[in-house]
């Protein structure tokens, strides 16, 4: 039975109790234990706007980069549609996603990024 078993979740705190709802919803029982904590040191990235674009791989990134930087027009790449909700939600403004026909994945992300980008635009954060 999917009701006696256990997940133990070694993610960040937040991180993981996010995750816990979902395993809960179906039936598993869950142990959070981090293994990490997550602390944004204070610091301010100054140029991020030569970039042709900053790319971000978790919600995390993005959080982080919304403790950097005041500049909310920063062409920014989320890996998908959840994060691409965080990012407005923290008031980015200029946020895209992999292409509809990509996963939101990684590959998903590369592939939409290899679409899209040019190395003569500019280099990558």
């Amino acid at each position: 039975k999917m009701a006696d078993k256990t997940i133990l979740l070694t993610r960040p705190q937040q991180v993981a109790e996010q995750d816990a709802l979902v395993w809960q919803r179906s039936g598993f029982k869950i142990v959070i234990a981090p293994l990490l904590r997550i602390h944004f040191i204070p610091k301010i990235l100054e140029g991020l706007e030569n970039y042709q674009a900053v790319i971000t791989t978790s919600q995390v990134a993005i959080q982080a980069l919304s403790t950097l930087t005041s500049n909310r027009k920063l062409p920014l790449w989320c890996i998908g549609k959840a994060s691409a909700q965080l990012a407005r939600n923290l008031g980015f403004q200029n946020i895209f996603t992999p292409s509809r026909k990509e996963p939101e994945n990684v590959a998903g992300l590369l592939a939409t990024l290899l679409q899209n980008l040019s190395p003569n635009q500019g280099s990558l954060f």
